[in-house]
């Protein structure tokens, strides 16, 4: 759980810190599903983003 946990973390601040540049104010939503199986998360932002 705590590298889960971690993850996320990361995911969060890079959308923090790169995703609302030069924006006065920037919203980050975290959505996160998941079953006994597999978890899905998605970290969106109002960054240009890039292909991965």
């Amino acid at each position: 759980m705590y590298s889960a946990t971690l993850v996320v973390s990361e995911l969060v601040a890079n959308a923090v810190v790169h995703g609302t540049r030069g924006l006065a104010y920037g919203q980050v939503t975290v959505r996160m599903t998941g079953t006994d199986q597999q978890v899905h998360v998605e970290v969106i932002d109002q960054g240009a983003g890039c292909l991965v």
